[in-house]
């Protein structure tokens, strides 16, 4: 949770419930003076607007970010955590109910952070192998293709009328 430390007077802290754990006193010794009580109250930052809010939470939510890898560029889950007011909250879910809406519930964080249903390149040793035949051959067909990134499937199909001895490893 975003919290300050905002330091406030002795008649403030004194007009406080005390058994509040927002609140704190501390003695600090100062050589030459002595004994130093300073006050201090504890503030939840809403991090959208960096305003102290009363009722301000945390919120877990996961969104796609786009992972360039060598062989083939994909999406994952990425997982953050926010500190909200109920203003703030209103305005992030009314951002995303129209996605939501459209969504499958899903009950449980995902364990792998893949969006993608089919196996990463990196994963199948087969299917990277393949992709490298098939672009080496699409390239020296005059076809233009991305080095990095999954191949479209368009010129997947070019390859594999071309090559129907050697087809896409599942």
């Amino acid at each position: 949770m975003a919290v300050r430390a905002v330091q406030i007077d002795a008649d403030e802290f004194n007009a406080a419930d005390h058994d509040d754990p927002n609140f704190s006193r501390v003695a600090t010794h100062i050589p030459g003076v002595g004994s130093v009580d300073t006050y201090w109250r504890k503030e939840y930052v809403d991090d959208l607007t960096g305003k102290p809010t009363e009722g301000t939470e945390t919120f877990k939510f996961a969104v796609p970010v786009l992972v360039e890898d060598d062989e083939e560029d994909y999406y994952k889950s990425q997982w953050y955590e926010i500190d909200l007011s109920e203003a703030s909250l209103a305005k992030f879910v009314k951002a995303v109910t129209p996605y939501v809406e459209k969504a499958r519930r899903h009950e449980a964080m995902p364990t792998q952070t893949s969006l993608r249903t089919s196996s990463r390149s990196s994963s199948n040793p087969k299917l990277t192998e393949w992709n490298r035949r098939a672009k080496a051959w699409l390239r020296d067909a005059g076809h233009e293709v991305k080095d990095r990134g999954r191949l479209p499937n368009n010129l997947e199909e070019v390859y594999i009328k071309n090559h129907p001895d050697d087809p896409k490893p599942e």
